[in-house]
């Protein structure tokens, strides 16, 4: 068989399912043999009878053939008895319109034979059984899973945005493809999982692939399928795969639901389902196996949806994957064994700068490279420069992007306000707090409980479905699993996504725990079980939300002596500590509030607060900088019989800080004029020493920025008061820029000048920079 006899052959099987849907959807009629020919397509009814030719040419001799074969095969059969008083019609089929010639002798034929014979196109025919353009265009205009709902809130347009190429990541042995490879495994028939982390950008792959798919279809009706694509979150409470697809066309607005039926079930769509995460189960009453229950009944209509899809339509299925305990369970709930999975890749530093349009300033590494943070991110005028310049950028962008993460999942789940949802990832990231940094695993049990503590309520249904898909979680394998005895099993477990998550959220529940630090059943009232601590992120995000509530320094510094009083000198109170000192707090206590046996990657003082006057009992340090403290034991901490991996600011321990260090073992000193102390040691005129410290502070780390507060800290009250004047200096210099009024002042770097500015500090002698 050559290739237009296979392209022949393929186009009069598409077109007669096509046929098959409009007249008998079972399949029971179709292609016979009469009087030795061949028939393309018989059907007969009730009360018609329908004669169907299918052809690729456009020759005029075609046409008079197949014209009369089909006056001939009415003919006959209207002369059967039961057939007396049935009407009957002819339909000559071509892949093209007919051609004016081939029309006519069709037309010909009918009326020499007094019968009602049709010559059209498979398009024609097709807008018979469904109007595949009307519905695409409604489909359009309907909200694409979660894609939307940062575009229109309150009936306002907000702010577009290109679309990024993604990346989709395969199973082992690794397969990453692009959009465009996994549409044309779509539309070859593929069964397909798309998974990803919270605002990955699943629903947005999934619209893009319905555009592709749209784009292909009416390049060739006939030989690719148009997209149907629904958002399971629409589906709530359906039982049938009929419910969905009239739910979904009453969705959409389009009015032949019934014809989307028969397209669907006659094979002539590819299959785009988002969210399998977003239907709400039944109410959770044991333990994991019965969960797994849970969630395999309430997607059951799903999984008959696909069950009874055609099995040469493509089916492309998108959702969080903590959902389910894992790619197995994912693969059995759907009824899709043998799908190939991809997971969503995160987007890269150009990616980003694509998606915003954005190139004069650096991406900085602790930014969330999933699209739709980075789009809130966008939306709060967030990324620029100057916000990434900030002392504090990285929290102020956690705080906010929790708080529009908890906003969007309310109104997913009405029930439970965008409140509650931001304090119940809070506690999880509480009770996560003492397993591998906060980053997990925890039960699914240890979560229900959280959900009590927060909503004072068992989780329900809709409660059940939050907790199975709270954002910036994944599934994690159990520690062991008791019904197979294997350790590394899959289980209902939960773990963060990353470090910095886990570090914003338990920030809120800090922030919790000092609004009401004598609530007994927070968690953070006891003990903390875990004896490290991570980098300033939680404290940072904990000013930020206490702030908003309007929590004044003086309850942080209760919260401290609270806990100093109940001997609590753990991790917990050093957290506390460190939101004292960016809340600049003064806290007057009897002796020194004292923390022991912890661990601290990175240390530095001269902030004038609490962390300068803390006691660290027998606690271990990677690094501690004492370089911007005065060199008096009144603004360096006691270490007491502790361990410090490297000693940032002096070459040896004086004299006058020997009872600072008592017991604690420094594996290395790094001292050099670059730092406060060396610096005021110099032999150079005051203002001299106050710029050079100021510009070591603001340029000691590339992309940073310092409140006005913290170029005074570590300088002698007597210096202190030119800081202003040597400020305006610098600036007048080009040296230095504000970047914001706010809180007294915010001072950043000039990126063009940062070289001769590390020159400077390297031979601090040399102050030609300066004149």
């Amino acid at each position: 068989m050559n290739n237009q006899d296979a392209d022949g052959r393929e186009f009069e099987l598409r077109a007669l399912r096509l046929v098959q849907a409009i007249h008998d959807p079972s399949g029971t009629q179709g292609a016979e043999m009469h009087s030795g020919k061949e028939r393309d397509g018989v059907f007969i009814g009730d009360s018609n009878i329908d004669v169907y030719e299918f052809t690729t040419s456009q020759s005029k001799q075609k046409s008079i053939k197949d014209g009369r074969k089909i006056a001939e095969l009415i003919q006959d059969l209207s002369r059967k008895p039961e057939n007396l008083y049935k009407a009957a019609r002819g339909f000559f089929v071509t892949q093209k319109e007919p051609t004016a010639e081939q029309r006519t002798a069709i037309k010909e034929i009918a009326q020499r034979e007094g019968l009602q014979l049709f010559a059209l196109s498979v398009d024609s025919l097709r807008s018979r059984l469904i109007n595949s353009e009307q519905y695409v265009q409604k489909r359009r205009l309907a909200p694409f899973g979660s894609t939307d709902m940062q575009e229109v809130r309150g009936h306002e347009i907000r702010r577009s945005y290109p679309y990024v190429p993604q990346r989709f990541i395969g199973e082992e042995p690794a397969e990453t493809i692009g959009l465009a490879e996994l549409v044309s495994k779509l539309s070859a028939g593929e069964r397909i999982l798309v998974v990803g982390d919270y605002g990955g950008g699943k629903s947005e792959a999934l619209r893009q692939a319905f555009e592709k798919l749209r784009s292909l279809h009416f390049k060739n009706q006939v030989k690719n399928k148009f997209p149907l694509h629904i958002n399971i979150n629409d589906m709530q409470g359906l039982n049938t795969p009929v419910e969905i697809i009239r739910r979904h066309a009453e969705e959409v607005g389009f009015a032949g639901d019934m014809s989307l039926i028969s397209a669907w079930r006659s094979g002539l769509c590819d299959l785009l389902l988002d969210g399998f995460d977003e239907l709400i189960p039944s109410r959770w009453v044991g333990g994991a196996r019965d969960l797994r229950n849970v969630r395999k009944s309430a997607l059951n209509s799903i999984r008959r949806l696909i069950a009874e899809t055609p099995k040469d339509s493509g089916i492309i299925v998108s959702g969080r994957m903590q959902y389910f305990s894992g790619i197995r369970e994912l693969r059995q709930v759907l009824g899709l064994p043998d799908a190939t999975v991809f997971r969503v890749d995160e987007f890269s530093d150009e990616d980003v700068e694509n998606l915003i349009r954005e190139t004069d300033f650096e991406i900085p590494s602790w930014l969330p490279r999933r699209p739709l943070l980075v789009k809130y991110l966008h939306e709060e005028n967030r990324l620029s420069q100057d916000f990434f310049m900030s002392e504090h950028a990285e929290s102020d962008a956690w705080h906010r992007l929790f708080s529009q993460i908890a906003q969007r999942e309310s109104e997913r789940i009405p029930s439970i306000t965008a409140d509650n949802v931001m304090r119940l990832i809070a506690r999880v990231a509480t009770l996560g707090r003492d397993k591998d940094k906060g980053l997990g695993p925890i039960s699914l049990s240890d979560m229900q409980s959280a959900f009590l503590d927060v909503c004072n309520y068992e989780p329900e249904q809709e409660g059940l479905q939050l907790l199975q898909r709270l954002p910036g979680l994944r599934p994690e394998p159990s520690p062991f699993d008791p019904t197979s005895g294997n350790v590394g099993s899959e289980g209902e477990y939960r773990r963060f996504i990353d470090q910095s998550l886990a570090d914003a959220a338990f920030g809120f529940d800090l922030a919790d725990y000092v609004a009401n630090p004598y609530n007994t059943s927070h968690p953070l009232t006891k003990s903390g079980p875990w004896n490290w601590v991570t980098g300033p992120i939680s404290a940072a995000v904990a000013v930020l939300q206490l702030r908003d509530q309007s929590i004044s320094p003086g309850q942080v510094m209760s919260t401290v002596k609270h806990r100093v009083d109940l001997l609590q000198f753990d991790a917990i109170l050093y957290e506390l500590c460190l939101v004292a000192d960016f809340m600049e707090a003064q806290l007057k206590l009897l002796g020194r509030p004292m923390v022991r046996e912890i661990f601290i990657p990175s240390l530095t003082t001269g902030g004038g607060a609490f962390i300068d006057y803390m006691q660290f009992n027998e606690c271990v340090f990677e690094s501690v900088d004492i370089s911007e403290s005065q060199p008096s034991t009144s603004s360096v901490p006691e270490f007491r019989n502790c361990l410090i991996q490297e000693l940032v600011g002096l070459p040896s321990i004086p004299e006058s800080l020997s009872n600072n260090f008592l017991g604690t073992e420094i594996d290395t000193f790094v001292s050099s004029s670059y730092t406060n102390a060396g610096i005021l040691d110099l032999a150079i005129p005051a203002e001299d020493k106050v710029a050079l410290t100021i510009l070591r502070k603001v340029y000691k780390q590339k992309g940073s920025a310092r409140m006005s507060s913290a170029l005074t800290r570590g300088l002698p009250l007597q210096l202190r008061e030119i800081v202003p004047q040597i400020i305006e200096d610098l600036m007048s210099k080009g040296l230095l820029r504000q970047v914001t009024t706010r809180s007294g002042g915010l001072y950043g770097p000039i990126a063009a000048r940062r070289n001769e500015v590390l020159a400077v500090m390297e031979n601090p002698s040399d102050l030609k920079l300066l004149k």
